[in-house]
């Protein structure tokens, strides 16, 4: 069986699975405003249950492929704890673990649903796992900024508050998230506004290896370019300038002014650092 089949297999799992706590709750046709997902980012959750905005469906995500290893008793419950939340949001607009929550998972035979859950060897190694693996991926926390094609690209760890931030500081038409790439891209009259969010949740950001043509953006100039060259160390410098000039030359289309606007960044950086 292939990646996708399996794949697609979980989902019909936890969408019939849903449909049986729905129907015990007496809430079946709610089945049909649920959208269902599996998320390989979850490390030690195990599932959520969240609710946009409208018209934003509600959607149950659950751990992939963790949920390959639990048990059916241990499905239905996850399964159980998240409609919880999704019948006391219809039902009273809240999604924590109140009273609502309580009285509802009660219902469906879980007296003291805080904890019961339990789960099997299987599944408690694969989280040790991804546990021990986050924390060697995460060792360096720190952000990886780069210039392209007249925008700043950004590359994170994972921060549901760096997120939420950042679309609120960013207006949407000026950021985009490119999702092959996990990779924010971002408009470079927003370097500011970026530079302050990445700053307050990641410290100063990573320059990388120069062959990945990688540099790091600062705050304090007046443009995105006198931003970039500014963190530059001076071994690297010449070969950071030498990377933007190479995306914005009028030549390779660019934009002229924005050349100009470069080399008296340029300029200014080297009299600075008397190179």
């Amino acid at each position: 069986m292939s990646e996708d089949d399996d794949r697609r297999k979980a989902i019909v799992l936890l969408r019939e699975v849903g449909e049986v706590v729905l129907w015990r709750l007496g809430q079946k046709k709610l089945s049909e405003k649920m959208v269902y997902g599996l998320e390989t980012r979850f490390v030690t959750v195990i599932a959520n249950f969240q609710v946009g905005p409208y018209p934003e469906p509600p959607i149950i995500r659950v751990q992939y492929p963790l949920w390959n290893l639990l048990t059916d008793e241990e499905r239905f419950e996850t399964v159980a704890h998240e409609h919880a939340h999704a019948v006391d949001f219809h039902l009273n607009k809240k999604a924590d673990h109140g009273e609502g929550w309580k009285k509802i998972m009660g219902s469906l035979g879980y007296r003291d649903p805080r904890s019961t859950c339990r789960l099997n060897p299987g599944a408690q190694a694969h989280i040790a796992e991804k546990k021990a693996k986050r924390k060697m991926a995460t060792t360096d926390k720190r952000a990886t900024l780069w210039v392209k094609d007249g925008y700043i690209f950004c590359k994170t760890p994972y921060h549901v508050g760096f997120i939420a931030e950042l679309k609120n500081d960013i207006p949407s038409h000026a950021r985009s998230f490119l999702p092959a790439d996990k990779v924010w891209r971002v408009a470079a009259a927003y370097h500011q506004d970026l530079m302050e969010v990445v700053t307050k949740y990641f410290g100063e950001p990573t320059i990388v290896e120069q062959e990945v043509q990688v540099v790091a953006v600062g705050g304090g100039g007046n443009d995105p370019f006198s931003a970039m060259l500014r963190v530059a160390p001076d071994d690297v410098l010449k070969k950071v300038y030498r990377m933007i000039a190479a995306e914005i030359h009028p030549d390779k289309g660019g934009d002229p002014q924005a050349m100009v606007t470069l080399n008296q960044a340029w300029a200014a950086i080297k009299t600075d650092r008397k190179i």
